[in-house]
């Protein structure tokens, strides 16, 4: 058994605890919010802020070793912790995905297809940019951009000098990039553990609306050239990253091209599905990768859809019919215990599973439907 930091109290920190639990290990959770809903099922909770170095030296001393739920934390913090136990991801990890020059600048080096970008300091940058690549673009915060905050497409000249204030004023570092008319959004969890072993889950076909994930469909709809494109630049990427933990990297596909949009170093809100559609999901395959162990490639059980539950529905209606949704075939329901319901805060997820995806398609569009009846 192990004591296991977790540096986040949100969705993802939660059910890393959960997995952490089911092994038999005890969980820290480092959180300002007292209200996180992690706290609800781990062993410890620190209340502080993640910058606050006391906290940290709580956290050592509790901890055998320390993960993270999200990426838009100091590094500074990660680094400190690093000196005194093992934190998977690295602090190295973490510097590049947190900052998408820095991001996009990793994967152009190592030969990895991305959308041309360049950085950003004044309108000029943008005009120069777009007179080289045409419109549509899109200006992005370097950092702390989640959920489409912190971007802005600008599909003519006269939207520059608008857009580049917005963006200006939330970041000092501005990257621009050529807008990619995708045909699809696919993501892939691809997981390394500590002995190079590189594991990657069933390729999902993501669906956004307003910029947040919407809807997750397994097995993407995609040849299997383009299937094994894909897992050979995941590979590419953890390898050049080396990695030791789970990772999140999402794709534009055109045609039969794609181009890496982004990389997370962590459970991710596509890889939810992975909690009933496979013999392992995400969050054991974090914990085992923290125990030291060694893992093995995930295995799809059933096509299935996830969908997320945004706190919009509780707005739209003050009580979903969560009897009449869950009444669908292959349903399971997960709310993350948030006790604000907001536009656009995931409150929680369904997934829908089915022996046929087209099916499992249909139902999860019925099953949504319900929770409005």
């Amino acid at each position: 058994m192990k004591n296991i930091g977790i540096i986040g109290g949100g969705q993802l920190g939660k059910m890393i605890a959960i997995s952490a639990k089911e092994m038999g290990n005890n969980t820290i959770v480092l959180d300002p919010n007292p209200d996180s809903p992690a706290f609800g099922v781990s062993d410890e909770k620190i209340i502080s802020e993640f910058d606050d170095l006391n906290a940290c030296d709580i956290l050592i001393e509790k901890s055998d070793i320390i993960t993270y739920e999200f990426e838009n934390i100091k590094l500074d913090s990660v680094e400190y912790l690093e000196k005194y136990r093992k934190v998977f991801p690295s602090s190295k990890v973490l510097s590049i995905s947190q900052n998408r020059i820095l991001e996009k600048e990793f994967l152009k080096n190592n030969k990895i297809p991305v959308a041309e970008f360049n950085l950003v300091k004044s309108e000029k940058d943008i005009i120069k940019f777009c007179e080289n690549f045409n419109f549509p673009v899109v200006i992005k915060t370097a950092t702390e951009g989640y959920d489409g905050k912190g971007q802005k497409i600008i599909k003519n000249v006269n939207e520059i000098p608008s857009s580049y204030r917005e963006i200006s004023k939330k970041n000092k570092e501005i990257i621009i990039e050529k807008f990619i008319n995708f045909d699809k959004e696919v993501s892939v969890i691809c997981s390394r553990d500590t002995s190079g072993e590189i594991t990657s889950f069933p390729i999902s076909e993501n669906i956004h609306v307003n910029h947040i994930l919407d809807k997750s469909i397994v097995p993407a709809r995609i040849s299997k050239t383009l299937e094994n494109k894909i897992n050979n630049l995941a590979e590419i990427i953890v390898n050049q990253l080396e990695l030791v933990g789970l990772i999140c990297i999402e794709m534009f596909v055109l045609g039969e091209e794609v181009f890496i949009n982004e990389i997370a170093p962590r459970p991710h809100n596509s890889g939810h599905y992975t909690l009933d559609a496979c013999d392992t999901s995400q969050f054991d395959q974090v914990v085992k990768i923290l125990l030291g162990f060694n893992t093995c490639k995930p295995k799809l059980l059933s096509p299935a859809v996830m969908f997320n539950l945004l706190g919009d529905i509780w707005f739209d209606n003050l009580n979903p019919n969560w009897n009449k949704a869950l009444m669908t075939p292959g349903s399971k329901l997960y709310l993350y215990g948030k006790h604000e319901p907001r536009i656009g805060r995931k409150m929680g997820h369904i997934n829908i599973l089915n022996n046929s995806l087209d099916d499992a398609i249909k139902l999860s569009e019925s099953c949504k439907s319900m929770l409005y009846d």
